[in-house]
């Protein structure tokens, strides 16, 4: 969850300054995975006194926020100035949380936002709303915002008229009884705010209805203009509302509680007087009338009402009503609880699930799992809610339970059961009376249903869902037991009972004796014994565990729990080839510190999978681990990989030693670990390691070409002079539809300038040896081969002569390596040498894929050279084995659009061994015609510098990312769409499918689209169906499919007069219908087949 507004500052409030720390620490992690703009303020201010009240807090936060954003500017002294053009997000924190110790802010929910694996707290979810709904368009100025509710805002919402708005108060509709409880605005015809009622009287809630019966309820949160908040600034400056900031704390001034609501809002409502806002009836706490107990203070109260009405009561508070809205209050009864996380419904783009966790016991049952591992064995009954928890065997819940940080070793020599409609939970506590410096875990149950605040003595009271007199008759626990003299018994509560063993000087206590609270007895000696030991034990009450709960142990109990999972999640994804992206979990392990076990967990997947594919993936994983360590701060990821120290560790990959060379990347890499700088550099390498493994996986491919039995070979010098001119096998390229990755690519191939500009022509020579020649329009290069020792650099592409050294060996003309020399083999097997001779007129990085296609004609041309029968299928998958030697990698499109006829759709299933399948449209004559007259290619002169475009989409595709798969399934459909655009004959369907195509291609390879060309794409829009870079794009050729019939003349008066196309030249291109042809003296043209 990516936060796009951007805030000056987000402040977070809270009323335990020892646990301050702890929430900016977690606020820093957000801002540092992205969640959180990096040039944003984040602060956690801590309340100046407890119980200073929502309005006290806020003026607080203001005043140090105030001071930050001042001191950023330069400015030595708070300047209220800064507020003119500053967003600021104050958040906060509220009482502590029973049902959750880190609070309800930070309540982990069982959403998940898109495709963000991060756990999604009640603080995210606010943040989210404010951040990308309600902030969006809003002015300067403040955002106020309690976190104790869960806020329903539908993103889309509409448009709100911000335009002279000095205060905004969010509400949705909410039942009369329910918003009662929470505060409710009483609305004008115009949508103003003339009054706030919080637990008012049945005829003022009556007069807030709207026609549905519904009521427009406080929601939590609100804006105040930076105008306004000049004025709230000011009320500081005088006694007595300086009393609610830290400088009336350290002025010894004696606290004032004032609330946002009802003491700020309510003085700016119109509903009211001066004298009721003041002195009367709406004087009090929550604006209702004071009362006896707030006669002490009533002369400050007044003096700050005073104020207050004084600065603000100018202002109008507008109202943002979101009927589709809703607001529900986190509040302490459990059965709350377990319906909010049971049954969490949201707007907008989340999706509510069983959320980062793992399930491996088999059970049918509908139960809920936020962050939580549950092993074989354990049984969950329905409608339980487990959070933060790893159960394993030895512990079974009932139905309808809240399961809260349980621990195996919680479980470890328990065989116990928790009952239905029960709430177990531990906490991490620090007891300074023990001098323990370690926290200690307290366990609690209650039951569900139990009403916590109230009083034992009423008859309804419950706990664990019995009778409160029955518990005690089974229990034998006394009242004594439980609450000191000082507590009166109207006051008494489960809420201070004092049940809950932490300490016992004779044995240690287990989850045992918590869960004997839920079903007590003292029937038999072994209860009796827990009894005792209960008894004897140092006990809390939730209050008090509550007062000594470790924030920093609870955050850290759940991120150890969170990458625990992830490390399974790992193990499945990856084993299981599922189709689920990993880099959020790596770029939260680098913030978490926990990207050193996903390493060592990676390392095992690849150790373990045998499986050259999943191997490959799991290599640029790790890079992709090593990327995020380095932060952005260590260089490009795409780059070289070939140094030294890294060589024998990818030698034993090569040999598919993968343990060995998995165990050999580590060593180095745990050498490279410790700078950015090596880290992207690390990244590189492994990314070079799955290249190996890719080519491993490529190379199965080999199982579908054949080599049929030799037939008379070609021999005899005497054959050379006709051979020059005749042997030779020429085919080129597509014009149409590169698909990279994909299993379906549509094709056509065409005739560049009415020739064929790649071929190769082979014979056969007397001498021993082999004599390669590579051709080009500047000069010839020849390299003589008359030792084995000589083929040794085949592998490195920028040798001389290295695609024709990797064919001999591809073609299996030449054993390599081998203990038999060239000499003998070429004697033995042939009688004599060979010399081939290639060529391709066309421009370095044209896009065209000639590599692959002259490769195919040079593998053709030695095969029938000598003596071997093959057909096209076999050649395809031939090509793919080459290139996977030659390490230029490469895939499967090119060789058939160069090699097959026509228009043709390439797939492959995704599976091992690698299988190559080509598909001919039912085109008919007139329709190709139609097409070539239309069809023009323009050479861009640019060079395509292609490799690291791959490398990138190459990356995302191992790391799966979402939109990636996405464009990846589109553009399978899309080339079936395209050969139906064909089939029917339809110009107006084949451009539209080049267009998407380039879309597409841009969206997988940002940066593949230079400013030039998408100037040239732009002119020509008006004269074209459809235009597209060829190949991976980033230069070469660029095709163009016209409206009007041979429109070459067109398109160059468009595109002469644009910048930067001094070297574009224009060509004519049509759809090549031979495809594959091979040329023998004293035969003539030979067919090869298809055999799909």
């Amino acid at each position: 969850m990516a936060v796009a507004y951007p805030w000056t500052a987000i402040v977070l409030t809270c009323q335990d300054a020892s646990s301050s720390h702890t929430y900016q620490t977690e606020l820093e992690a957000r801002q540092r995975k992205g969640q959180i703009r990096e040039e944003t303020i984040i602060l956690t201010v801590e309340d100046p006194r407890a119980a200073v009240g929502s309005g006290g807090a806020t003026l607080n936060a203001l005043l140090v926020v105030c001071e930050h954003i001042s001191a950023k500017q330069g400015f030595t002294v708070i300047n209220p100035d800064v507020l003119q053009d500053a967003h600021i997000l104050i958040l906060h924190l509220g009482r502590n949380f029973l049902c959750d110790p880190c609070g309800r802010a930070f309540v982990t929910l069982p959403i998940q936002h898109d495709n963000d694996v991060s756990l999604m707290t009640n603080l995210d979810l606010l943040l989210d709303n404010l951040s990308n709904t309600l902030a969006v368009n809003s002015p300067p100025g403040l955002w106020v915002c309690s976190t104790d509710m869960l806020l329903n805002i539908p993103s889309k919402a509409g448009n709100f008229d911000w335009e002279g708005v000095d205060v905004c108060a969010v509400t949705v509709p909410g039942d009369a009884e329910y918003a009662t409880l929470h505060g409710v605005y009483k609305l004008s015809e115009e949508g103003l705010v003339k009054d706030i009622f919080y637990q008012g009287e049945k005829e003022q809630v009556d007069k807030c209805k709207m026609l549905n019966g519904q009521v427009p309820m406080v929601s939590g949160v609100e804006f105040f203009s930076s105008q306004v908040c000049e004025r709230m600034l000011a009320l500081i400056a005088v006694p007595p509302l300086d009393a609610c900031t830290y400088m009336g704390l350290d002025s010894g001034v004696p606290p004032i509680q004032i609330s946002v609501f009802f003491d700020f809002m309510l003085g700016m409502c119109d509903g009211l007087s001066k004298e009721a806002f003041v002195y009367g009836e709406r004087s009090g706490h929550f604006g209702r009338g004071a009362t006896d107990a707030q006669a002490q203070e009533l002369a400050t109260i007044q003096s700050a009402r005073r104020r207050i009405w004084k600065e603000l009561h100018e202002f109008k508070i507008s109202s943002w009503f979101f009927s589709e809205g809703s607001h529900s209050y986190m509040s302490l009864q459990p059965k709350d609880h377990l319906k909010h996380m049971g049954s969490l419904k949201l707007s907008g783009s989340y999706e509510v699930i069983v959320f980062h966790s793992l399930s491996q016991n088999g059970s049918s049952a509908d139960f809920v799992m936020v962050n939580s591992l549950v092993e074989e064995g354990v049984v969950v009954g329905e409608g339980s809610v487990l959070q933060h928890c790893h159960l394993t065997p030895g512990l079974s819940i009932g139905k309808h339970c809240c399961v809260y940080g349980i621990k195996p070793q919680d479980i470890k020599f328990t065989n116990e059961s928790l009952g239905d409609s029960q709430m177990l939970q531990t906490f991490h506590v620090h007891l300074p009376t023990l001098g323990d410096s370690v926290p200690q875990r307290v366990y609690t149950v209650w039951g569900v249903n139990d009403d916590l605040q109230m009083p034992v003595s009423q008859d309804k009271a419950t706990y664990c869902g019995m009778k409160w007199k029955i518990f005690q008759e089974l229990s034998g626990i006394f009242d004594e037991d439980l609450w000191d003299n000082q507590i009166k018994e109207k006051d008494r509560n489960l809420l201070n009972a004092k049940l809950f063993p932490v300490f016992c000087a004779t044995k240690s206590i287990s989850l045992v004796e918590y869960l004997w609270l839920q079903a007590p007895s003292t029937s038999n000696n072994t209860a009796r014994a827990i009894l005792d030991r209960w008894r004897s034990s140092w006990r809390m009450s939730l209050v008090e565990i509550l007062s000594f709960v470790s924030i920093a142990e609870e955050f850290s109990h759940r991120k150890h729990l969170f990458y625990t999972i992830g490390e399974r999640q790992i193990r499945d994804i990856l084993l299981n080839q599922r189709d689920d992206g990993l880099c959020t979990l790596y770029t939260s392990s680098v913030v978490d510190g926990f990207s050193l076990r996903l390493l060592e967990t990676l390392d095992l997947v690849a150790k373990e999978c045998g499986h050259p594919g999943i191997a490959a993936r799991t290599m640029a994983n790790i890079a992709d681990v090593l990327g995020a360590m380095s932060r952005g701060t260590g260089g490009l990821r795409s780059g070289p990989a070939g140094n030294k120290q890294w060589t024998t560790a990818f030698a034993l990959l090569e040999e598919g030693a993968i343990f060995e060379g998995i165990e050999a990347l580590r060593s180095i890499r745990d050498e490279w670990i410790h700078s950015p700088y090596h880290q992207v550099r690390a990244a590189r390498h492994y990314e070079g390691a799955a290249q190996i493994l890719i080519r491993h996986a490529v190379m199965t491919g080999r199982k579908w070409f054949f080599m049929g039995a030799k037939r008379v070979a070609l021999y005899g010098p005497s054959l050379w002079k006709q051979a020059n001119r005749k042997k030779k096998k020429q085919a080129n390229h597509d014009s149409c539809l590169h698909v990279f990755f994909c299993q379906n690519i549509l094709h056509n191939m065409s005739t560049v300038l009415f020739y064929k500009p790649i071929g190769a022509k082979a014979r056969r020579i007397p001498e021993p040896q082999l004599i390669l020649v590579i051709q080009s329009e500047c000069s010839d290069e020849t390299v003589v081969v008359t030792k084995l020792s000589q083929l040794g650099d085949y592998s490195h592409p920028h040798a001389p002569g290295a695609l024709l050294k990797t064919a001999f060996i591809c073609c299996e003309i030449i054993d390599y390596p081998s203990s038999v020399s060239l000499h003998d083999q070429l004697l033995y097997k042939y009688e004599g040498g060979f010399e081939i001779r290639s060529w391709s007129n066309m421009p370095h990085g044209s896009g065209l894929g000639t590599s692959s296609i002259l490769a195919g004609a040079v593998m053709a041309a030695l095969w029938r050279t000598s003596g071997r029968r093959f057909d096209i299928s076999s050649l395809l998958h031939a090509v793919l084995h080459l290139e996977q030697m030659l390490t230029t990698g490469g895939g499967w499109q090119d060789q058939i659009g160069g090699l097959c006829p026509g228009i043709k759709v390439g797939h492959s299933p995704p599976k091992l061994p690698l299988e190559i399948s080509v598909t001919f449209p039912d085109i008919s004559d007139e329709t190709v015609r139609n097409f070539n007259d239309r069809l023009a290619l323009v050479y861009t002169g640019k060079t395509r510098l292609a490799k690291n475009l791959l490398q990138s989409v190459v990356r995302n595709w191992y790391a799966r990312n979402p939109d990636i798969l996405k464009t990846e399934d589109e553009l399978v459909e899309l080339a079936w769409d395209c050969a139906r655009g064909f089939e029917k004959g339809d110009m107006d369907k084949v451009g539209s499918c080049i267009n998407d195509f380039q879309k597409h291609k841009k969206f997988m390879a940002p940066g593949s689209e230079p400013l030039a060309i998408s100037r040239m794409m732009a002119a020509v829009e008006p004269y074209v169906h459809g235009v597209s870079l060829a190949g991976a794009g980033g230069g070469g050729f660029i095709f163009f499919l016209t409206k009007e019939r041979n429109a070459t003349s067109l398109l160059r008066n468009v595109l002469s007069g644009l910048p930067d196309t001094e070297h574009m030249t224009f060509h004519k291109a049509e759809i090549d219908t031979t495809g594959l042809t091979l040329e023998v003296e004293g035969i003539g043209r030979e067919m090869v087949k298809m055999k799909f």
